[in-house]
């Protein structure tokens, strides 16, 4: 009998402790051997543009979410040094997004950050939690159509939520699609002309800018080659340019109402700590239980939304697959 449990525990011990396991879980060590300096090259070349963009991205996405703009940055740091290591997807994106933002909006609004951390912190533990326990299947009983339904529901509340900031409107954004199209035609006469034809300028140019690749690719001659490489940086330009715009009109001409500026910035990164599991709230303190109440539909929309574009992308380009 004793000797009956040591082998099964052997044979458990080996089927969990060996290298295709270790690959399996830690994906650095599989892609890392066959790394190269040409690929090197090319991952800095991928990363300043993405880090120049991820800036400008976690600014937007913290004002979505409600939240001071530097935090919009913190959330873009920890997470791509870990998914380096731990990340199964090349193709995926590490960070803040614009339904989690607009998600955080809704459940944390007129409460305290500390609500945001401990949502951030949940939702990685349960995603964990669903990699340890291997329960990937779970996702075969999520319907398709549910899945793309909450996508573009989410997209249209998202691109109406911002309409204010794009015109540069009164009021507030508002949480739902009707509230958000409401608030619009009540405040459409504070519409700022200077905000409304920068941002639209900017979607335009955008747009132009990604047509500039088609039919070119890195492996074609200078001038098409030229034109690939600019439509790839085209968020990187913009926002150079845009910022270029800014400082002039108000440092350099000191006009300060051009545009809505999104202020200062605190400086340095945040103190690493535990979250938060009791905060207080004016003169009402929340236990870790009252927090949970508040926080539990963000978490579970938060991995909702993640297994939603996992499973649209790798339907669509069924290239690489994750280890859920």
């Amino acid at each position: 009998m004793t000797i009956k449990k040591y082998e099964t525990t052997k044979t458990i011990f080996k089927k969990v402790f060996n290298k295709e396991t270790l690959k399996n879980r830690i994906p650095i060590t599989r892609w890392l051997p066959r790394y190269s300096v040409s690929m090197m090259v090319q991952d800095c070349a991928a990363g300043a543009a993405v880090g120049a963009t991820a800036v400008a991205q976690g600014l937007a996405y913290a004002a979505l979410a409600g939240l001071p703009p530097q935090h919009g940055l913190y959330s873009g740091i920890a997470g791509g040094f870990i998914y380096a290591v731990l990340g199964s997807c090349p193709t995926m994106s590490i960070g803040p997004t614009s339904i989690i933002s607009a998600l955080t909006a809704k459940y944390v609004q007129g409460l305290s950050i500390d609500f945001a951390v401990l949502a951030a912190f949940l939702t990685g533990l349960v995603q964990v939690a669903l990699g340890v326990f291997q329960l990937g299947f779970l996702v075969d009983f999520i319907s398709g159509p549910v899945l793309t339904g909450f996508v573009s529901g989410a997209a249209l509340q998202i691109m109406t939520s911002q309409l204010k900031s794009l015109l540069g409107t009164n009021g507030g954004g508002g949480h739902s699609f009707v509230e958000s199209v409401r608030n619009i035609f009540t405040n459409i006469t504070s519409v700022r002309p200077t905000d409304a034809v920068l941002g639209v300028s900017t979607i335009l140019v955008l747009i132009v800018m990604k047509r500039l690749a088609v039919g070119c690719s890195r492996e074609d001659k200078l001038m098409k080659r030229l034109r690939w490489y600019v439509s790839l940086a085209r968020n990187v330009i913009v926002v150079v340019v845009g910022i270029i715009i800014a400082y002039v009109c108000h440092v350099t001409l000191g006009h300060d109402g051009t545009f809505k500026l999104i202020g200062d910035i605190n400086a340095g990164l945040p103190r690493v700590q535990l979250p938060p599991v009791t905060t207080t709230v004016g003169n009402v303190t929340y236990s870790f239980g009252d927090m949970l109440t508040t926080l539990y539909c963000i978490v579970l929309y938060c991995i909702l939304f993640h297994i939603t574009i996992l499973t649209i992308v790798f339907e669509n380009l069924n290239v690489y697959t994750t280890t859920t």
